[in-house]
C-alpha cells in the first residue's frame, strides 16, 4: 500500500515539474516585440501654465 501511495506522489510530482517546465519554455519561446516607434510621434505634452 505504501508503494502505491509513493508511486502516486512521484507521478504527481513529475507531472508538476513537467507542467512548470512547459510553462517556462512557452513564456520564453516568443517574446513580445516592442512596437513603439510610431506611437512616440502622437504623444502630446501638457504644460502647467500656472506654475
Amino acid at each position: 500500500m505504501l508503494r502505491n501511495i509513493s508511486e502516486r506522489y512521484a507521478r504527481g510530482l513529475g507531472a508538476a515539474i513537467v507542467a512548470v517546465a512547459v510553462l517556462l519554455l512557452a513564456s520564453n519561446a516568443v517574446p513580445a516585440k516592442a512596437d513603439d516607434a510610431g506611437r512616440a510621434e502622437h504623444v502630446q505634452h501638457v504644460h502647467d501654465a500656472g506654475r
